[in-house]
């Protein structure tokens, strides 16, 4: 579960910059070019802007993906658990009273309240519903 919510987290914080952070690092980059003393053209403005709109899909898309590999984490140890569990052998045997698919024979039953519940006796006969 922690990583499911950590993934959540992730995915919130990455939705919320994506539309912003491409247009940010433009105007940081730009500004550094021109304080660097760098030529600034046209070519190389539309080429920034351009790369920083590229940017923008890959950080929508990174949330996704954090959150679909927490998920598959979590998927894969509950899958272990299951593989590791102790093999269930069932060896069923074979009903003794061919007229009866489940007999209950002198069983007792315990129920919240105080009652006597001792040699209950009932059968049913196959294909019936009890």
């Amino acid at each position: 579960m922690k990583y499911l919510q950590r993934a959540a987290y992730l995915q919130i914080a990455g939705l919320s910059l994506s539309p912003v952070l491409p247009n940010i690092a433009c105007v940081l980059t730009i500004t550094v070019m021109i304080y660097t003393g760098q030529d600034l053209t046209a070519s190389t403005a539309f080429t920034t802007v351009a790369v920083y709109n590229l940017l923008r899909f890959i950080l929508t898309v990174i949330p996704w993906t954090l959150r679909l590999l927490a998920e598959c984490i979590v998927a894969q140890k509950r899958i272990e658990k299951v593989l590791l569990l102790e093999e269930f052998v069932s060896n069923p045997r074979p009903p003794t009273n061919k007229r009866h698919a489940i007999v209950i024979d002198k069983a007792t039953f315990a129920w919240d309240k105080q009652q006597d519940g001792t040699n209950i006796q009932h059968g049913a006969d196959r294909k019936s519903v009890v």
